[in-house]
């Protein structure tokens, strides 16, 4: 499994097509996620960190990714979502964050985590938490 362009070959009983920059394919993972410490948690608004690698889906060869969020809750059931604040596309990491802006319960713990997905699938990030002040 990797990600990247690849040449694509024909074979057949009279032999194999020629390579040439027309029969490149490009392979895409589903996203790559990891959820991050939040940032912020002593005053609202709330900072949520993640990084979200796309693994070669852009939007414009129709395999970037089509939802970015961060789910959030006071069980790891979540409940709530907010979506990221930029969609991240290309081969690499790239740092994401979202704002929880409404009221949050005092001296509550909340679970969170991040989500991305692309036409390949939906990845999960791990279950973090925050706790607000009394």
């Amino acid at each position: 499994m990797g990600t990247g362009a690849v040449d694509v070959t024909v074979t057949n009983h009279e032999g194999m097509s020629v390579t040439w920059s027309g029969d490149r394919f490009a392979y895409v993972a589903a996203p790559t996620v990891r959820t991050r410490s939040a940032a912020f948690v002593t005053q609202p608004p709330i900072r949520l960190d993640a990084t979200v690698n796309p693994n070669g889906g852009t939007r414009s060869n129709g395999l970037g990714l089509s939802d970015c969020h961060f789910e959030y809750g006071t069980t790891s059931s979540y409940g709530f979502n907010v979506p990221c604040g930029t969609l991240p596309e290309g081969l690499g990491p790239e740092f994401v964050i979202a704002w929880l802006e409404h009221p949050l319960s005092a001296n509550t713990t909340y679970h969170y985590r991040i989500v991305a997905t692309n036409p390949i699938g939906t990845r999960y990030g791990a279950d973090e938490t925050f706790t607000t002040l009394p």
